[in-house]
């Protein structure tokens, strides 16, 4: 479709089976943006719920092959804990990054995520939406770059691919 206000989809794995994402045109910036299921976690083929509790069952010191056991029922290899971990704790240093007045700043990894969040028993999804609520992209398990979200006036649209030509008469053209 060329209309640039068409939505669009297409599938993603989720475990074994494939869902339906919904791609949008923002009509304030001018970016497209998937709409992704809160059950599915973005940047992985798992499921949010899942994927908390592995991280919150290895937080209160169970083995990574324990914890692991609930991915492999669902058709996910082993390794696949070490990678949500490893997915995890860039995460949260990311959010530290860029929010170092929110939390303690000596907690790390779930503990920290747990004194910023409202809801403990949803970590991944809170911090999300805390990210949100800031005015910055979800950070938990996120593919893109870190977006600081802009204040849109009428008719002037902000783009978030910082390598994107700049053209004249734009809010962000630097003769």
């Amino acid at each position: 479709c060329t209309n640039p206000d068409c939505k669009y989809e297409y599938f993603r794995p989720y475990y074994l089976e494939q869902i339906q994402i919904l791609r949008v045109k923002c009509s304030c910036c001018g970016t497209t943006h998937a709409i992704i299921p809160s059950f599915s976690l973005p940047g992985t083929s798992g499921g949010t719920k899942e994927v908390e509790k592995y991280l919150m069952s290895r937080h209160e010191g169970t083995g990574r092959g324990t914890a692991g056991r609930l991915f492999q029922k669902l058709g996910v290899s082993e390794r696949y804990g070490l990678q949500v971990e490893k997915m995890f704790t860039r995460s949260v240093n990311q959010a530290k990054a860029l929010f170092p007045q929110t939390g303690e700043p000596y907690l790390m990894g779930m503990q920290w995520v747990q004194s910023v969040v409202e809801d403990p028993c949803r970590p991944l999804y809170s911090l999300n939406c805390f990210c949100l609520t800031q005015g910055v992209n979800a950070v938990c398990f996120c593919r893109a770059s870190i977006l600081r979200f802009r204040i849109c006036k009428a008719g002037v649209r902000f783009s978030h691919n910082l390598g994107r030509p700049k053209r004249k008469g734009s809010p962000i053209y630097c003769p």
